[in-house]
């Protein structure tokens, strides 16, 4: 590095040191001398116009943005403080073009979160642009935050209408209609335009109300109103297998063939479940008198035929079904579990099968156990409607879940939790509410990271919650944050507790620019999570704490704590690098060269291989020649040379090191050791090039 690119670089460092103290002049002044030096480094000049913006210079921040964008046009961040700073000034019309053009730029980096930013701050600062509410719509139809596309082809068949295109206009609504059929927004816009009447431009404001108390589901009393849509339709389709499998060894008897055939798959061997050769007179006499008896509605009876057909050999999954059904029917729960087991390796009967054993818990004031039952329903449900490429990765952020409510003891919280996911599941249109909360959850969650519903339930309340913070956010989305923060408030007087309300909170503080208040939110949240064991949530905050605030070190270093907990360690490696850039920054170079250490013996510790220790190596030894601390980096490249011996960095750099720590005769050494690796790999005009030098 010459003396000029030397300067360069000190001028910049000292500009971040003021930018970090906020000394807004100051980081103007280096940034602007360090310009003088070299004009053609993008991130100096978007540097400048933070600086230049903080200290309330807009129009000559715009300028030093404009210049950035000519330097880099694919960067999307100065577009974005370009649309920004227009906006500041009042050219609304010219901050939703920059706006719309940042998103784009996003977007090609796949940044799908800082797009939908800046595309909806574009239809903010232009209401009536058509591209941007469809852009918007469209991407919020790809994130699986179906509500929010239907607010955008609401918002863009009344600007279609206002511009008399009622084809256009109707077309939206229609498609709107597709994404949720169930909608009432859409289906009111509809009317609107059919009885010829304007549409308004917002969704109506939704009030916020408390919680409400629900009851169990299910009915203690036998006989009670229990055939709702899951029960009924596992009970239609055991009924179904058993008629199947016993006329089709009726028929066989009746051909003369040897019954036994029809009926092999479904019976015990002798080394079965009863440890007996199954009795197929037994099996066909009993089963066929419970298909009769279960439809003429004697249930006791119809139960003892079914018991007899199990005890002869019979070994279904419907029949085991069949028995726990009946006896949960008659109120028999004692019995239910043990009888519904075997039929839960059917996919058919996995979901009734859990929520009959749950309830039957329930009835008998197992709590703990009502719960578990009810939340492995609740994940065989949530499976089924996830994409398949994500049901393993749903399935495993299950299990702290189901471990954690065995854990739990309070009574009256356990039976809001089981009294909450039964008023879902035993509902007549769960499948439509599940879909309503799935979609929720992913619409909380753009990133694309797959949420358990059991989340919602891991604490009291949280179905009420889930419509709350749908309720919230429509506030937030319709322009009224200040008002959607107060609702909040309100909401975490009645759920102080309930943690999604408080990272909620943080998320709209940090949408509004409260960025210090939301990160302390948020940060708290994460060590509340942190402290009652759950470790994925708190990892996911920490993971986005970064985000918000990159130079915050102890962040880091509780993300570096809990990924080498989880022994996640490519991800806890490159947070050890990125604890030590932050450090760097922030002109800590003690910290920072002390991290880079620890990533090394993390890298040895792990057998994370030669090249990884050489990557941290290296980052060691630029630090060290930075810091002119040269016999610390001489001792850094001689051990990457003993690693990688062919390392062309490191032979040079204990050349030049040797040199400058005046060991003229190691230093020749070293020259003559590069000059022969260069031939060995056939690169003779390199050394030709590199003595010419």
């Amino acid at each position: 590095m010459d003396e000029k690119e030397e300067r360069f670089e000190k001028l910049v460092e000292k500009g971040h040191e003021a930018v970090w103290e906020q000394d807004w002049e100051l980081a103007i002044d280096c940034y602007q001398k360090a310009l003088e030096i070299n004009r053609d480094k993008a991130a100096v000049w978007i540097a400048l116009g933070y600086a230049l913006s903080a200290a309330d210079r807009p129009k000559e921040a715009f300028d030093s943005y404009s210049t950035a964008i000519k330097l880099n046009p694919n960067d999307p961040i100065p577009v974005e403080r370009l649309a920004q700073i227009a906006e500041q000034l009042g050219y609304s019309i010219q901050a939703a073009g920059f706006a719309l053009h940042a998103g784009e730029l996003y977007l090609k980096n796949r940044d799908v979160q800082k797009t939908i930013e800046n595309w909806a701050f574009a239809a903010k600062c232009n209401p009536r642009d058509l591209q941007a509410h469809s852009l918007l719509a469209k991407i919020y139809e790809k994130s699986n935050r179906i509500e929010q596309a239907i607010h955008e082809l609401i918002v863009l068949a009344a600007l279609y209408q206002r511009e008399g295109k009622l084809d256009k206009a109707t077309a939206a609504l229609q498609y709107a209609k597709q994404l949720m059929p169930e909608n009432k927004e859409v289906h009111e816009a509809i009317r609107i335009i059919e009885n010829g009447k304007t549409l308004p431009f917002a969704d109506n404001e939704k009030k916020v109300t408390p919680p409400l108390k629900r009851t169990h589901a299910i009915s203690s009393k036998p006989g009670g109103d229990r055939e709702l849509d899951i029960l009924g339709k596992a009970h239609q389709a055991a009924l179904s297998q058993l008629a199947e499998g016993f006329f089709e060894a009726y028929e066989q008897m009746e051909e003369g063939v040897n019954p036994k055939k029809g009926l092999s798959s479904w019976v015990g061997s002798s080394k079965g479940l009863f440890n007996r050769q199954p009795d197929f007179g037994k099996i066909k006499k009993h089963l066929g008198d419970y298909l009769e008896k279960i439809k003429e509605k004697e249930n006791s009876e119809a139960i003892f035929d079914l018991e007899t057909a199990i005890q002869g050999g019979l070994n279904h999954p419907a029949a085991h079904f069949e028995l726990g059904y009946g006896y949960h029917r008659l109120g028999k729960y004692e019995q239910v579990e043990k009888s519904l087991i075997p039929s839960l390796k059917e996919p058919t009967f996995q979901i009734a099968g859990w929520l009959l054993i749950g309830d039957a818990f329930y009835q008998r004031g197992k709590l703990p156990e009502a719960a578990k039952a009810y939340y492995q329903a609740l994940m065989v449900v949530d499976l089924h409607f996830s994409p398949e490429n994500k049901r393993a990765e749903l399935e495993k952020a299950y299990l702290p879940y189901l471990e954690a409510i065995e854990q739990q003891k309070d009574e009256k919280n356990l039976k809001q939790i089981c009294n909450e996911i039964s008023s879902i599941l035993f509902s007549r249109d769960w499948q439509k509410r599940i879909r309503q909360i799935r979609e929720q959850l992913n619409a909380r969650h753009p990133n694309g990271e797959i949420v358990p519903i059991a989340s919602l339930f891991s604490e009291a309340g949280g179905l009420d919650v889930l419509n709350i913070i749908s309720s919230i956010q429509s506030l937030a989305r319709s322009g009224n944050p200040r008002t959607a923060i107060e609702e909040l408030y309100y909401t975490l007087q009645f759920m102080p507790t309930y943690l999604p309300l408080h990272i909620l909170l943080g998320d709209l503080l940090l949408e509004q620019g409260f960025t210090e208040d939301a990160f302390t939110k948020l940060f708290i949240v994460a060590k509340t999570y942190e402290v009652r064991g759950e470790k994925e949530r708190a990892l996911e905050l920490y993971r986005r704490l970064t985000d918000i605030s990159p130079m915050n070190t102890l962040v880091r270093q509780k993300l570096i704590d809990l990924l080498a907990e989880k022994g996640d360690v490519n991800e806890c490696l490159q947070e050890y690098l990125n604890l030590a850039e932050a450090f760097y920054t922030l002109a800590d170079l003690r910290n920072a060269r002390e991290t880079y250490e620890n990533a090394y013996q993390y890298v040895i510790q792990n057998n994370l291989g030669k090249n990884m220790q050489v990557l941290v190596l290296h980052l060691i030894g630029d630090l060290d020649i930075q810091n002119l601390d040269w016999k610390s980096a001489l001792d850094i490249y001689s051990r990457i040379r003993e690693l990688e011996p062919s390392d062309e960095k490191a032979c040079i750099l204990s050349m030049e090191l040797n040199y400058r720590l005046h060991n003229i005769p190691q230093a020749l050494i070293e020259l003559d050791t590069y000059l022969d690796l260069l031939e060995r790999n056939n690169k003779l005009s390199h050394a030709y090039d590199f003595m010419k030098q």
